[in-house]
């Protein structure tokens, strides 16, 4: 019996995965937490790496991460946030490599007490600090939010997608402790842009206060102003970055009100004309979101025929390079300017590579069940990976550049999270996408000693389609092996023999 296509391809970004994770756990244990605004997202992609495979080395690593962070919180924060900050920059740490964290181990006290600390301020529930949100006016105060200054006036009053970040933060911390009053916020911000995205024009990528609206010119700079008259695509580029469509989409799980479902669909509309763009990574993995919480299929058509048209993918000649120099960033949907680029060496020019993302081709495989797109997503990234890995640090300097390593597996800055291992291999490994901070996956799999993961050298594949998920598995070893599956509330123990292939079906 012949390996399913995909199995190998797989394998092999596994690899890389495990290549780039232990030579970064060698070069990053030998520095102390800097103190950097987004140090620890560039592990980002390695969380789900430890639930696909069950590799040991990776949550000690973090645990070791995660305490060098809060040990420098207790000496340089003040209520465990920021003194003075912004709301783009300074939540990074928090809803990046904080959220991931109490998800890997949900009872660990340290974590949840560092994301709790930000929830209580967010909400305005800490005696001493000025108030961050306007629960009379469902907003927040300002753009700059510290525990020591907040600037409620002009030309700092204003908000964009970047709130979201803070939302996000209160979601995991509701989810961490099960207070309402953390999702009551949530919600409480969240309706009014919902109402603002479906009703206006065009989606805004910033809101300020209605009395200021008259006077924009005169009291905003042109930042502001721009934003305010954005067209759609730069409007929702705002909005992938910040976080809006995941939060929305999260807030339509927990709450079930339909708005927040219609705001994520309309954000969605250039996102799915953006899948053209082979460097717009966020876009595939969005969408795949999308259908997999609602099952609205309004997208499907075009979006298969956008990917299907593009070409295919190859990794002969394939070459990385950065564009270099300063400039500013595209404005493109899940696009900066320092961002990795790839193309091929054809002798005496460079032929940019204009194949469908990653991400695009998961969601392509979503859509039409056709595995050559699966395993074209887990080639390309593996190809990519590797190539990153072995020529780019590895992003622990600056967590949100476009280029380093961490930011081709999990997505820079203006991408929300969204990378190539995160945006293709844990959907098409896992069924997992992202969800209240992290890659939370529809299936997992437990080896036969117990150790969570797949065994090595088994491959899996995940699709959803109208709530059911397939899954199949391929052993690539030369013996019998048996992996246990849980998914949709059951638990199956496949036996798998040796170069073969199991399917089964889980419904709910």
């Amino acid at each position: 019996m012949s390996a399913p296509v995909w199995a190998e391809p797989q394998r092999e970004l596994r690899r890389s995965m495990a290549a780039w994770i232990q030579s970064s756990i060698a070069r990053q244990r030998a520095l102390p937490w800097q103190g950097g605004h987004d140090e620890g997202n560039f592990t980002s992609s390695w969380f789900g790496y430890h639930r696909l495979t069950g590799d040991p080395e990776v949550p000690e690593f973090l645990d070791w991460l995660r305490d060098g962070f809060l040990a420098w919180g207790r000496e340089h924060l003040v209520h465990g946030y920021y003194a003075d900050g912004e709301v783009h920059h300074q939540p990074e740490g928090f809803c990046g490599f904080l959220s991931r964290m109490y998800h890997l181990e949900p009872d660990h006290r340290p974590t949840v007490e560092a994301l709790e600390a930000v929830a209580r301020l967010v909400g305005n529930w800490v005696e001493g600090v000025p108030e961050w949100y306007d629960w009379d006016r469902h907003r927040f105060r300002s753009w700059r939010l510290g525990t020591r200054r907040v600037e409620a006036a002009a030309p700092w009053d204003y908000e964009t997608a970047d709130h979201f970040r803070l939302i996000q933060i209160a979601l995991v911390a509701h989810a961490a402790t099960g207070e309402d009053r953390y999702l009551e916020l949530a919600t409480d911000y969240a309706v009014g842009w919902s109402e603002d995205i479906l009703t206006r024009p065009v989606p805004p990528a910033v809101r300020l206060p209605e009395q200021a609206r008259a006077q924009a010119r005169q009291l905003y700079g042109p930042v502001v102003v721009n934003a305010l008259e954005a067209p759609p695509e730069q409007s929702v580029e705002t909005h992938v970055a910040g976080g809006t469509i995941s939060v929305m989409l999260d807030l339509f799980q927990l709450t079930g009100y339909a708005r927040f479902a219609e705001a994520a669909k309309e954000l969605l509309k250039p996102v799915l004309s953006s899948l053209r763009d082979p460097l717009a990574v966020a876009s595939g993995a969005l969408l795949a979101r999308y259908r997999q919480v609602t099952w609205d299929d309004t997208f499907d058509e075009l979006a298969a025929d956008i990917i299907g048209k593009m070409p295919a993918w190859s990794p002969e000649d394939l070459i990385l390079y950065l564009a270099g120099g300063k400039r500013e960033h595209p404005l493109a949907i899940g696009r900066r300017h320092d961002e990795v680029r790839w193309a091929r060496d054809c002798g005496d020019a460079l032929e940019p590579d204009r194949s469908a993302a990653a991400p695009a081709l998961m969601l392509a495989y979503q859509i039409t069940g056709n595995e050559d797109f699966a395993a074209s997503a887990l080639a390309k990234a593996a190809a990519h990976l590797e190539l990153a890995r072995r020529v780019l640090p590895d992003g622990r300097s600056h967590g949100c550049a476009g280029s380093h390593a961490s930011a081709v597996a999990s997505g820079h800055g203006r991408s929300g999270g969204i990378g190539e291992v995160t945006g293709a291999l844990y959907p098409l490994a896992l069924g997992a996408f992202l969800r209240v901070g992290t890659e939370q996956p529809a299936a997992s799999y437990r080896q036969p000693d117990g150790t969570p993961g797949l065994p090595e050298g088994v491959a899996a594949l995940v699709r959803g389609e109208a709530g059911n998920l397939h899954i199949e598995l391929y052993n690539g070893r030369p013996a019998e092996v048996t992996v246990t599956v849980q998914a949709a509330g059951r638990e199956e123990a496949v036996r798998l023999s040796a170069d073969a292939t199991e399917g089964r079906e889980f419904s709910g």
